[in-house]
């Protein structure tokens, strides 16, 4: 699975805003595998909780990308004993020109 391009730098306003979205999704894709090691929690442990294969879990760890469905991620979460929480908030973004 490939995931999507994204430049480093932002060009416009709305790359800026995709930016801080994308920092949250690196966030929690960062805390699930975190949590799982501080749980001491093998990943064969998981595959079986999440009646999978340990590669299939090797792979979502080590394959942070937007291509990760949001039902591995919920499914992965609920079998470490953890809700996934969705929320919008309305951001302070700097001014910026659109293009």
């Amino acid at each position: 699975m490939q995931g999507t391009e994204w430049d480093l730098e932002p060009k416009t306003a709305l790359d800026t805003r995709i930016h801080a979205s994308l920092g949250s999704w690196y966030d929690l894709h960062g805390n699930l595998v975190d949590s799982r090691t501080e749980q001491k929690i093998t990943q064969s442990e998981l595959a079986k909780r999440l009646e999978i294969t340990q590669p299939a879990v090797s792979a979502f760890e080590n394959s942070n990308t937007l291509a990760t469905q949001i039902d591995t991620i919920i499914s992965y979460a609920a079998a470490l004993g953890l809700e996934v929480e969705f929320s919008l908030k309305k951001a302070d973004y700097p001014d910026l020109p659109e293009s």
